[in-house]
């Protein structure tokens, strides 16, 4: 999405990275490269012809680390400053009708930080530039990458799980089930309509919902919220499903509280390798705790 624009406009993007090239970083990889593709939207959108993006990687302190991306382009205003992560509000400084856009990115960027237990700050002078950092926690760090074992680990689904779809085609309900028992998982109910999700969950246990955003009933962010509102902190995990492939859509997914998105038409090792990330099987015997 980046490339094209950056290449027509002739900028160029350098990466500062001070990290050890063999650490991994154990995160929510999803969000954190959702911020960082909307910074570096951002930076190109408001960089002149010919200018140079710096992406800056480092530790600040144990489990927490920043990614900077600083643009040399028009800046901000000082008394603007406090209004650049408010939602659908541009400054006249920042973004001039020349630049176009919503003023949601940031938005978005500044709540997925949040999530991440970390922080979205900015530094700006009007005329020369601006930096914005995202800093983020994570779980652990290794500094041994042992790609064969990883994928092992990761490419095995847990097949016990209770799974509930809310899809109002029916050809897309049944791709969906077809895809879900080709990796072995058989206990999934479904919805066609999104209003009748709410009984069935205060009914059963569900450990993830598979969510359509496209219905006419109820579109699925409003689903998800009322869900979670039924279920507070019960709620099981919730991805979404959509045709679209946006970029803002994907953003607002995320903030909106799904915790990963996958793309119509639903592919066996694209949803195998989703649901391994959250639902790995264990080593023994299959058995469900809980």
């Amino acid at each position: 999405m980046t490339d094209p624009v950056r290449k027509e406009r002739n900028l160029r993007v350098t990466i500062d990275y001070k990290l050890k090239k063999e650490l991994k970083i154990f995160t929510d990889r999803l969000r954190v490269r959702q911020v960082l593709i909307n910074l570096l939207n951002n930076a190109i959108k408001y960089s002149d012809n010919g200018g140079n993006i710096v992406i800056s990687c480092s530790a600040c302190e144990k489990y927490e680390y920043e990614i900077a991306v600083i643009d040399h382009g028009i800046g901000i205003r000082n008394e603007n400053m406090d209004k650049i992560f408010e939602p659908f509000v541009q400054s006249e400084s920042y973004c001039e009708s020349r630049y176009g856009g919503t003023g949601l990115d940031l938005a978005i960027c500044k709540k997925i930080s949040e999530l991440l237990q970390g922080e979205l700050t900015v530094d700006s002078e009007y005329g020369k530039g601006s930096t914005f950092s995202f800093k983020f926690k994570t779980e652990k760090i290794s500094e041994i990458y042992q790609p064969s074992s990883l994928q092992e680990e990761t490419c095995e689904v847990h097949p016990d799980l209770e799974i509930l779809i809310v899809e109002d085609n029916l050809i897309n309900q049944k791709v969906l089930k077809k895809v879900l028992q080709a990796i072995g998982i058989s206990r999934v109910q479904v919805v066609t309509n999104p209003l009748d999700s709410f009984d069935l969950v205060k009914r059963n246990k569900f450990d993830l919902i598979l969510m359509d955003l496209k219905m006419p009933e109820m579109d699925g962010i409003t689903t998800a919220r009322k869900i979670r509102n039924i279920l507070s902190d019960q709620t099981p995990i919730i991805i979404a499903v959509t045709a679209n492939s946006f970029e803002e859509e994907k953003n607002l997914c995320l903030s909106e509280g799904f915790s990963d998105y996958l793309t119509k038409p639903v592919k066996i090792d694209t949803i195998r390798s989703t649901l391994a990330r959250y639902f790995p099987k264990k080593p023994g015997p299959s058995s469900r705790s809980g």
